[in-house]
């Protein structure tokens, strides 16, 4: 049975093989349970995600010995990212066991994406509700619902759990709006960002993490 899309990158560090993936590799930088990927199809310039190493379905499973380091992970993350762009907004699609919570990839990934974009009242259909630690999230990985969050560096945001009919990709849907990108450019599935997607490499690869 073949690994996951991301088991298998982080296995063999090999990007995925699609039209406009023109980098050798996405890793920006690892730690000991997770590593930083450029997103696959950068919104913009800087978008990162953070995925555990272990296959786990979101981060609100992530076992509580790797919160101090998911912490300390985040305000690096988020320290480069404000430095090189601006203060990063971390969004989550939280899978459960028969549910991708429309992020589309079963295995748990935490978007960084430089925007000062609020994306609250987008939540409201889903009924938000503050969150203040990304341990707040756990609760919904325990009783194996779906979740999408969206917060700081801090896990301070919101968190919505009502998903019925939510879009596939609702984050980049409602981040590209930001950003001007119609379809298919959001849809990482049709469109590959080429641009954003080297820049974001060149700009962090070497960075001084």
């Amino acid at each position: 049975m073949s690994l996951c899309p991301f088991c298998e990158e982080i296995a063999t560090d090999l990007p995925p093989d699609r039209d406009g993936v023109r980098v050798p590799s996405r890793r920006i930088l690892d730690t000991p349970s997770f590593v930083v990927f450029a997103d696959i199809s950068p919104l913009t310039v800087g978008h990162l995600i953070v995925v555990p190493r272990s296959h786990i379905l979101s981060f609100g499973a992530l076992a509580t010995t790797h919160s101090v380091e998911l912490n300390e992970l985040a305000g690096r993350v988020a320290d480069v990212l404000r430095r090189r762009y601006c203060e990063p907004l971390l969004l989550e699609h939280g899978s459960n066991k028969s549910a991708d919570g429309g992020g589309c990839v079963a295995h748990a990934h935490l978007h960084f994406i430089p925007t000062r974009a609020d994306l609250t009242s987008a939540l409201s259909p889903f009924r938000a509700r503050p969150v203040t630690s990304f341990r707040d999230l756990v609760p919904f990985a325990e009783q194996d619902r779906p979740y999408l969050f969206v917060g700081n560096r801090f896990g301070q945001g919101h968190v919505a759990d009502q998903l019925s009919g939510i879009p596939k990709q609702f984050i980049r849907i409602e981040v590209a709006r930001v950003f001007g990108l119609d379809a298919p450019l959001w849809d990482w599935r049709a469109h590959i960002l080429s641009e954003n997607l080297s820049g974001t490499v060149d700009d962090l690869k070497g960075e001084a993490w």
